[in-house]
């Protein structure tokens, strides 16, 4: 989530789950910064499907959700080795190198196509930004296979140097 963007709405999700399941009117900074912290690599359309959720089947014996209980999916934890995300790590880097060397404009096609695939992956459809980034991705798709001229001019309007 994004601090500028998604904190008051994760704060109203909050109030609002405070208020349905404690009855209370807001759920207090202390508890808002600890669920923000514990849920901020989540998007916000997640947490705020599964707030829905939890309230729509809410009966008076339903326990307050823990963060784990407003993901759709566990988190990832960096900083874990692992051996063979490291190869894979070295082996895409060395193949995104090759591609760069042999054919620069291919290269950049790629990469843009690349670029708005994984930003479009770390989004729900309905996150602000993601159709943007769906425009973005048909732009590169677009000229994928155009012909050589076209690829390259399209590069250039894109560089700005026309």
């Amino acid at each position: 989530m994004d601090t500028q963007r998604d904190f008051a709405p994760f704060q109203k999700l909050m109030d609002q789950l405070c208020a349905a399941l404690r009855g209370s009117r807001e759920a207090g900074d202390p508890f808002v910064n600890a669920y923000w912290d514990a849920l901020k690599d989540v998007h916000l359309s997640e947490v705020q499907a599964n707030v829905k959720r939890i309230i729509a089947t809410a009966t008076k014996d339903t326990a307050f959700p823990k963060p784990r209980d407003l993901r759709s999916r566990a988190p990832v934890i960096e900083g874990a080795h692992d051996p063979r995300r490291d190869a894979a790590t070295r082996l895409n880097e060395a193949t995104w190198r090759e591609m760069k060397a042999a054919d620069p404009v291919r290269y950049q096609i790629e990469i843009g196509m690349a670029r708005a695939a994984r930003e479009m992956a770390a989004m729900c459809a309905d996150d602000p930004g993601f159709e943007e980034w769906s425009r973005e991705y048909q732009r590169w798709a677009s000229i994928r296979y155009a012909p050589r001229a076209i690829q390259e001019a399209t590069l250039a309007k894109y560089a700005g140097r026309t």
